[in-house]
């Protein structure tokens, strides 16, 4: 049985990052506002269309060009922090089951216990 002291001392001593609270807290599907959810997929979406009705139209090569490259680092830009916080996130939830010294299904009953007191 995790104690809510201990659990609140092991969330302290591995806190979430900056840019893992920000991702989580805008972009998460389980999180995720109604505005903040649309303006991340026509971001996403628009380029994409664009392109897509581009090149069925065959519209100018260097125009397709353009908005192939903005799409592509788009998404690059979005799924390398992901990426990132994916791995961050896991190795700092095992570095707290490890300090608590239990397991991930007692990690999962902790934190649906107490997770007003982490977010």
């Amino acid at each position: 049985m995790i104690t809510r002291e201990k659990f609140l001392e092991a969330w302290d001593k591995y806190s979430p990052t900056k840019l893992e609270k920000f991702y989580f807290k805008n972009f998460s599907g389980t999180s995720i506002d109604n505005k903040s959810k649309w303006i991340t997929f026509f971001i996403l979406f628009v380029p994409f269309l664009i392109g897509m009705i581009g090149t069925i139209l065959n519209v100018n090569y260097e125009f397709i060009k353009i908005i192939t490259f903005s799409f592509s680092f788009l998404l690059i830009g979005f799924s390398i922090p992901w990426i990132y916080i994916w791995y961050t996130h896991n190795r700092r939830i095992k570095k707290i089951v490890k300090y608590l010294n239990c397991t991930m299904k007692e990690y999962d009953t902790a934190i649906k216990r107490w997770e007003e007191l982490v977010k």
